[in-house]
C-alpha cells in the first residue's frame, strides 16, 4: 500500500508512506485483499494531509493451481464460489454493480475523457464498420 500528497503543491504539507502487507498464503479472494489493504492503510494514514494518490501493488502473482492450502483460515472453496458469483453478477449487469464494502455512491469528480483513444484495439463492438 502507498499514499502520498501532491509533489506539485508546494504550499501543502508533504507526506508519503508505503508499507508491505504480506499475506498468510496466496489468494485471489477480493475480501482478503481488501482486508489486507485496509490493514496497511490504517498503519500509514495520517490526518491533516491532502492526499493526491493512493494504491496497492500486488507482488509475486501466480496461477491458482500453484496455491497451497492452509490449516487455519477461510474455506477456500466457499470463498472461490463467492468470488465467481460476484464476478458473474458484475459481468452480467455491468462493472461495479456489486462492490466490496461501503463505497460512497456520489461522485463529485469525474475523469476528463474527451481525448481518449478509441477502444477498437481491445473492444470488438468499437470496431469501425465499413459498408
Amino acid at each position: 500500500m502507498f499514499i502520498r500528497t501532491s509533489p506539485f503543491k508546494k504550499d501543502d504539507p508533504q507526506y508519503s508512506r508505503a508499507i508491505n502487507v504480506p499475506l498468510v498464503s496466496p489468494t485471489s479472494d477480493t475480501l482478503t485483499l481488501v482486508d489486507s489493504a485496509l490493514l496497511g492503510l490504517r498503519q500509514i494514514y495520517r490526518e491533516g494531509f491532502r492526499y493526491a494518490k493512493a494504491g496497492a501493488l500486488l507482488h509475486e502473482l501466480q496461477a491458482t493451481s500453484v496455491e497451497q492450502g492452509q490449516l487455519f483460515g477461510r474455506d477456500a472453496t466457499r470463498q472461490a464460489k463467492l468470488m465467481v458469483a460476484l464476478d458473474a453478477i458484475n459481468d452480467k449487469y455491468g462493472r461495479g454493480t456489486m462492490k466490496i464494502g461501503a463505497i460512497e455512491q456520489r461522485r463529485t469528480w469525474h475523469m476528463n475523457q474527451d481525448r481518449r483513444s478509441p477502444c477498437y484495439t481491445t473492444d470488438w463492438a468499437a470496431l469501425p464498420k465499413v459498408r
